[in-house]
């Protein structure tokens, strides 16, 4: 059992996410950072669909009731394990009554993992929450100060040791560089100076984005605005421009219908990216091909089937820093 002493500034249980009822008008959902929670998961030797606790812009506050392996990713800095300060991105061994306090974000979203899961009641076959909806995580809402999480049983790993933590080989640093599209459904309906603006204007990520999308403005403003078009359904990465030439980013909790066009398409292993920038920031776009665009998404899929894992001695106060590395492979589907 995890007890919630801190939720942050928001705090919700998130799976990959609820597939099959989109026609229904249910949003699939899942994590805004689909590679941060697969790493919260793997780092405890969970499958990556296991359910992590998201957190938004700030950090979170733990009790563990129960001794286990826990982990955190995302945009966060560190974070404190009791008295040790260890770094993010780092699978870890929580002891029974320890606090686990999250650091300073330099992002928007931030995971904790822990092994075997969050052990909530799947809805429609998910444990996701879907706020709009008012279900799935934790009775469909927010995590408060109080809450007891549940966890799934595991058979805890005797052999890993327990005064080491684990790292992912090589974690990931946005460097700012442009958000990779492809051209969307509606992209003809732009003249070619407004696409040309799309491609080379500077937008602001508005405050007011959340896991629904993200707001993007622009001065001057893409003009001229395309005619209205029918409602059509809706995926995370779409780029809708509104009637105003301001842009809308979808992101996972989008809704499943959308009436703006949408121009262009975010793929999808800059999704994550775009996810993490922070509010108020700049982004431009840069067009590339469905061809780049599989071959990211391949090599992103085999570096977390790798399970590329680096082995590091955990730093204790008063005790020297073991700077001893032990890197292997363990393979898996996902």
């Amino acid at each position: 059992m995890i007890r919630i002493l801190h939720p942050g500034s928001q705090s919700i249980i998130q799976d990959l996410g609820r597939y099959g009822y989109q026609s229904l008008g249910f949003s699939s959902g899942g994590p805004a950072d689909r590679f941060a929670h697969s790493w919260a998961n793997l780092l405890v030797g969970n499958n990556p669909q296991a359910a992590t606790i998201e957190m938004i812009l700030q950090p979170g506050e733990f009790y563990f009731e129960q001794d286990t392996w826990a982990s955190v990713t995302g945009a966060v800095e560190s974070v404190w394990v009791g008295d040790d300060l260890l770094p993010s991105w780092s699978g870890f061994w929580v002891e029974q009554g320890s606090i686990v306090r999250l650091n300073k974000f330099y992002g928007i979203y931030a995971y904790l993992g822990i092994q075997g899961g969050i052990a909530v009641e799947p809805v429609m076959g998910s444990r996701s929450t879907d706020l709009v909806a008012g279900i799935g995580g934790f009775f469909g809402r927010r995590l408060e100060k109080g809450d007891n999480i549940p966890v799934l049983p595991t058979a805890l790993k005797k052999d890993w040791p327990y005064d080491e933590i684990r790292l992912v080989d090589a974690v990931p640093k946005d460097n700012l560089s442009p958000i990779r599209v492809l051209p969307g459904p509606r992209k003809d309906l732009l003249k070619d100076h407004t696409w040309k603006g799309f491609l080379s204007q500077d937008f602001i990520i508005g405050l007011d984005s959340n896991r629904m999308g993200i707001r993007l403005k622009t001065h001057p403003v893409l003009s001229p605005i395309p005619p209205p078009v029918l409602s059509e359904g809706m995926m995370p990465g779409a780029i809708e421009l509104t009637p105003e030439g301001s842009l809308l980013l979808l992101l996972s909790s989008r809704g499943t219908l959308g009436g703006y066009p949408v121009i262009a398409i975010v793929i999808s292993v800059d999704l994550n990216r775009v996810a993490q920038r922070q509010l108020g920031t700049a982004i431009k776009f840069k067009l590339t091909s469905v061809e780049q665009a599989r071959k990211l998404w391949q090599a992103e899929k085999d570096f977390i089937c790798e399970k590329r894992i680096i082995w590091h001695k955990r730093y204790r106060k008063g005790h020297p820093k073991d700077s001893r590395f032990v890197c292997f492979h363990l393979y898996s589907h996902f």
